[in-house]
């Protein structure tokens, strides 16, 4: 009972909710504690995280985690709701360190310039290997925007998992992300902002860079003669770089304003369906989709 109780969270969730009762639990043998959540230890506790410069949101996951973890061994949770614990959590929101303030998302017309100033180095440059790093990290961040990816799942990605269509037009196979543990799903890449941004194409020149057709492994890589994938913590440092080279002053993050096609199948089978056009349309795009088993009749659908 106590398993099947513990799986009303996903897997990632539930990592999170553990780590943050160990957390507590190795205070509680540090500081000499009983190693259940009473008012007392929880306050202290909370007091230290503070003095440990823990930022305001890991205390607050901290507390979710002790509550959760109460319940769980019979408590009903009043001694985590006490005017003491409530007076150290109103201290900690006045002293613990700040989150960051959510950055905005890569707009269309800044990742065009990002694109242009790019174009500009490996156009000019007489070095194979400064070439290879413009055109991955232009790839990059096209993949990023149009697939809306994480960082994890950008550099996650193999050749074996890129798919081309008949129509000059590019599909992912993800197989697996943080909401998303293990299903897996296809992405679907259509060009957008009047053909400026095309990922298919610049897709291509990096295989094309990487051994061509037979180019195998990650598609990411820290240098052009290396299998090796980049880091997680290396898009956003490149892309913020490339932002300064384009002139573009703002700290950005990668996020995309237009919607992506998913079709969940079964791994590394595309879909069925070859998107013949793709027009922008607002922020989103509009497929024409032929005829198929999958898809009876002709069709258009707006994500």
């Amino acid at each position: 009972m106590p398993d099947f109780m513990a799986s009303d969270v996903a897997p990632s969730s539930q990592v999170t909710y553990d780590a943050g009762v160990q957390r507590f639990q190795r205070y509680c043998h540090i500081a000499g504690r009983s190693m259940q959540p009473r008012s007392a230890a929880v306050a202290e506790f909370i007091a230290c995280m503070v003095a440990a410069n823990y930022k305001l949101s890991t205390i607050a996951v901290t507390m979710a985690s002790l509550r959760r973890w109460a319940r769980q061994v019979g408590q009903c949770g009043e001694e985590l709701e006490t005017q003491e614990v409530q007076q150290a959590l109103k201290v900690a929101r006045r002293l613990a360190v700040r989150d960051q303030q959510q950055k905005l998302p890569l707009s269309a017309e800044d990742l065009v310039a990002v694109l242009e100033a790019l174009r500009g180095t490996y156009g000019s440059s007489r070095s194979s290997s400064s070439r290879f790093v413009a055109v991955r990290d232009a790839a990059m961040f096209v993949v990023g925007w149009a697939g809306l990816l994480r960082s994890s799942e950008i550099v996650g990605l193999d050749w074996e998992a890129v798919h081309f269509t008949s129509g000059g037009q590019v599909m992912l196979y993800l197989p697996k992300s943080k909401t998303d543990p293990g299903a897996g799903a296809w992405v679907f890449l259509g060009s957008g902002f009047e053909g400026s941004i095309r990922p298919a194409v610049l897709l291509r020149a990096l295989q094309q860079l990487a051994g061509g057709d037979a180019a195998v492994g990650a598609v990411f890589t820290s240098f052009q003669t290396s299998r090796s994938r980049l880091s997680k913590n290396t898009v956003g440092p490149r892309l913020k770089k490339a932002l300064v080279m384009a002139g573009v002053g703002k700290a950005l993050v990668m996020a995309g304003v237009n919607c992506h096609c998913v079709i969940t199948t079964s791994p590394f089978q595309p879909p069925s369906y070859e998107p013949s056009t793709s027009s922008q349309l607002h922020s989103y795009f509009l497929y024409c989709l032929p005829s198929s088993e999958s898809w009876p009749g002709s069709s258009a659908l707006i994500f």
